[in-house]
C-alpha cells in the first residue's frame, strides 16, 4: 500500500511538472497542471505493475534457462 501511495506521488509530481513546462505561456498553467499530474497519478502506477509483471517473467524465463542449462550440463557428465 505505501509503495502504490509513493508511486501516486511521484506520478503526481511528474505530471505536475511536467504540464507546468509545457503550457508556461498558458493563462491556466495551474489547472492543466494539476490535471496532468492527476493523470500522471492514475498512470504511474499502471505502467509500474506492467513493469513489474514483465520483470517478474523474464527472471522466471531466466531461472528455467539456467535450470535447463545445468540439466543438460549433469546428463552429460554421467
Amino acid at each position: 500500500m505505501f509503495v502504490e501511495r509513493v508511486n501516486q506521488l511521484i506520478g503526481f509530481v511528474l505530471g505536475f511538472l511536467i504540464g507546468w513546462r509545457l503550457f508556461s505561456t498558458s493563462r491556466y498553467r495551474l489547472i492543466i497542471a494539476l490535471f496532468s499530474g492527476l493523470i500522471g497519478a492514475l498512470v504511474i502506477p499502471i505502467l509500474a505493475f506492467i513493469c513489474a509483471i514483465i520483470i517478474a517473467v523474464l527472471l522466471i524465463i531466466l531461472i528455467l534457462v539456467v535450470l535447463i542449462f545445468f540439466v543438460f550440463e549433469f546428463t552429460r557428465l554421467l
